[in-house]
């Protein structure tokens, strides 16, 4: 598995545990017809999906961050070399240690 698809999973893991999901579902609704059962499944299926894209587009967000600050500092100074990877590793283990919890 990439990193790239890692951090993916990760990050989507995590929105679902700490409750970010947990928003898509309406606590006042009041369904009493199949209408409106048929409605209400489609508000969250809309919701569900929006959260998880919302969730890859800043996994995707954080991989591209991490990446550049490789990139960046391929071509400093050894300190700045090693500044860049100490902060892109911190990026990369965030997704690491949220699969782990998962």
């Amino acid at each position: 598995m990439s990193k790239l698809a890692l951090a993916l999973a990760a990050l989507t893991l995590q929105l679902l545990q700490l409750g970010e999901a947990g928003t898509i579902h309406t606590k006042k609704a009041q369904i009493a017809t199949a209408c409106g059962a048929s409605d209400y499944l489609r508000s969250l299926e809309i919701a569900a999906g929006n959260a998880v894209r919302s969730a890859l587009n800043k996994a995707i967000e954080a991989a591209t961050t991490a990446m550049k600050i490789k990139v960046a500092s391929a071509r400093s100074t050894r300190e700045t070399q090693a500044a860049g990877r100490i902060i892109a590793a911190r990026i990369d283990e965030g997704a690491t240690r949220a699969r782990k919890q998962s």
